[in-house]
């Protein structure tokens, strides 16, 4: 959290604590029992009033020595004692209120930096005075009932603030203990502005959901899960609006705890509340993909994923590759390869090498051999390299795609920087290397030109040609053959054409 964030957080906890520490509402009713009312000396009072008057006009340490000077005096009345102790931490923080304000407008790093260390001194001088109002408080017993159950709720929020989480904890704890909170629907004020915080905030899970906070910083999730649902629960039978971060703080505390069943519903409640966070959607998709490590089926983790890309909140590329990985690995190659074709052109997926690989081999499963050939000349358009050439070459020959191979083949020599073509070669011509061709991609061309030759072959036994045209296209192919005879790689597949070749048309070596 910066600096900026951190006052304005502050600075908003210091003003609902003098609030309430000031004015003394009773947040509750503690008791049906009647007991004596506690009231100030008129001194104390007198002095009390002229503390606030300055504490109105910011005169803190004019307040400050009012309220020493009123405890001083009273040592033998412990609720004038109280009363100051309690005021005296409001003149704190609502300084520390002030100071956070005055560091929100200045913008140098270094003065937001001491304004920081400034406020945290007025907060830890507040502590001890509440710490001392609370033990007066519970010195009177049931007098101050009302005085200490407020006193441990302010206490325990500032605590908690200030990062003294055990002890904000217990206090609480204590709070919660002693007084059964009814979970009344909040008043409805005339004005605005309480009503919205009336629709928000109401106290049964507000108080629920500082114990959870607490317990969730020191990581103790098992203590998490108890108020954390009881906030949740307070807010809505209330019909008060989610607030994302409880169930975050529920969610996590399963995740820590290696509950994913319990994760599992939550994250479905949550997604009813919030269908357009990504974040939710992925979570439930890893919770399910988890499970179905056990059980071998990935249908739930599917479907889940399918729904967030219908519901429109995929943003990044993964998200597109792994629902098309999932569809695959699931048996419906097809559906991957449309939703990885569609992505790419909607330029959503990149064009690359590896993207364009998986969408010839989702076609190639899927049986679509034209779609994916088109695939791997795209992605020849990128890496055009020998083996993906071999590929292209081995598909097109299977698709009978017999003069697209020869230009392709021809083309891809030439770009390889060989001496050797497929139209125009002297009896003597060979598969020199160049320094762009290495023994493996040597043998791998050598394939290349066998399909070549095969493909001259097939093309010649089409009836309608004429008997030059089948005769030139024979001499092609036995020319290829010759070629690459020396190949280890195809020598004998190419003796073997050879022969099979010459049986047939009588045509000599």
């Amino acid at each position: 959290m910066n600096i900026r964030c951190l006052n304005f957080y502050s600075k908003l906890l210091s003003i609902a604590l003098v609030t309430i520490l000031i004015f003394t509402p009773a947040i509750y009713s503690t008791s049906a029992i009647a007991q004596p009312a506690l009231q100030l000396k008129a001194a104390s009072y007198k002095q009390l009033l002229s503390s606030q008057k300055a504490l109105e006009a910011k005169q803190y340490a004019k307040a400050e020595q009012l309220l020493l000077t009123l405890i001083k005096n009273t040592q033998s009345l412990k609720y004038d004692q109280l009363i100051g102790w309690r005021n005296l931490a409001a003149v704190y923080l609502d300084q520390a209120a002030s100071t956070g304000t005055a560091s929100e407008e200045n913008t140098q790093e270094n003065t937001q930096e001491n304004t920081q260390e400034n406020t945290d001194q007025l907060y830890n001088k507040a502590i001890p005075a509440l710490e001392k109002a609370l033990e007066l408080a519970l010195g009177l017993k049931q007098q101050a009932s009302i005085e200490q159950q407020q006193l441990r709720l302010n206490l325990g929020q500032l605590l908690l603030q200030q990062q003294h989480y055990a002890k904000s904890a217990q206090l609480f704890e204590d709070y919660l203990s002693i007084e059964e909170i009814k979970l009344s629907k909040p008043q409805i004020s005339n004005t605005e502005t309480e009503n919205k915080v009336a629709k928000t905030s109401h106290p049964a899970a507000r108080i629920y959901l500082l114990l959870a906070q607490a317990e969730y910083q020191q990581q103790h999730w098992h203590k998490v899960l108890s108020p954390i649902s009881k906030a949740i629960a307070a807010a809505t039978e209330q019909q008060l609006p989610a607030q994302k971060n409880w169930y975050q703080i529920k969610l996590a505390a399963f995740y820590q705890l290696k509950q994913p069943s319990e994760m599992k519903p939550l994250l479905q409640q949550m997604l009813k509340l919030w269908p357009n966070e990504r974040q939710y959607w992925m979570q439930l998709y890893q919770v399910e993909l988890q499970q179905s490590e056990f059980s071998g089926l990935q249908a739930d983790a599917l479907a889940v994923l399918k729904s967030a890309w219908l519901q429109g909140v995929f943003d990044r590329e993964s998200d597109y590759l792994q629902l098309a990985q999932l569809l695959a690995y699931n048996n419906n190659t097809y559906q991957a390869g449309q939703l990885l074709e569609q992505s790419i052109q909607q330029g959503l997926v990149t064009e690359t090498d590896k993207n364009y690989q998986s969408l010839a081999n989702y076609w190639l499963v899927a049986k679509d051999n034209d779609k994916a050939l088109l695939a791997l000349k795209l992605q020849f358009q990128i890496t055009p390299k020998a083996k993906l050439a071999l590929t292209i070459s081995q598909l097109m020959f299977a698709q009978q795609q017999y003069s697209q191979l020869i230009d392709f083949s021809s083309n891809y020599l030439k770009s390889a920087s060989l001496n050797s073509t497929l139209l125009n070669s002297s009896s003597d011509s060979s598969l020199s290397k160049t320094e762009s061709t290495t023994d493996s991609d040597a043998q791998i061309i050598s394939k290349i030109q066998l399909l070549a030759a095969q493909s001259y072959w097939q093309l010649s036994q089409v009836s309608v040609l004429s008997e030059n045209k089948k005769n030139q296209l024979i001499k092609n192919s036995i020319h290829l053959l010759k070629i690459i005879e020396e190949n280890l790689a195809t020598k004998q597949t190419a003796k073997n054409w050879l022969k099979h070749i010459i049986k047939i048309t009588n045509t000599k070596s």
